[in-house]
């Protein structure tokens, strides 16, 4: 073991950081997910609990007791107006009819 009485000034690197979303229904948020915006579904997912994926990044969905009611999650895209155009035009894996709800202020400057 390392000396403990000096101060350790190392910054501490985060590894991940995995946001758990509460949902009402697992079937309807993994037709949102997969279906629509091309997420994948981890092989292991159960009912009332499973990650979905895309380029590497997850979210995990929790049906019952974890997590609240409310969240918010910022997701980073190369290019949010061409992903909203694939969305509108049903491009993405699954049909599209999903009604845009990008702010104003979302769009590239």
């Amino acid at each position: 073991m390392g000396d403990t009485s000096q101060p350790d000034r190392t910054r501490v690197r985060f590894e991940c950081i995995a946001p758990i979303l509460r949902v009402e229904d697992m079937r309807t948020s993994l037709r949102f997910y997969v279906d629509l915006l091309g997420f994948e579904n981890a092989s292991w997912g159960s009912d009332d609990f499973t990650q979905v994926s895309r380029d590497g990044r997850g979210i995990y969905l929790s049906q019952g007791d974890q997590g609240q009611g409310r969240a918010w999650v910022w997701i980073s895209v190369e290019d949010v107006e061409r992903l909203h155009r694939q969305f509108k035009a049903g491009t993405t894996r699954g049909r599209s009819r999903c009604k845009s709800r990008i702010p104003t202020a979302m769009s590239s400057a």
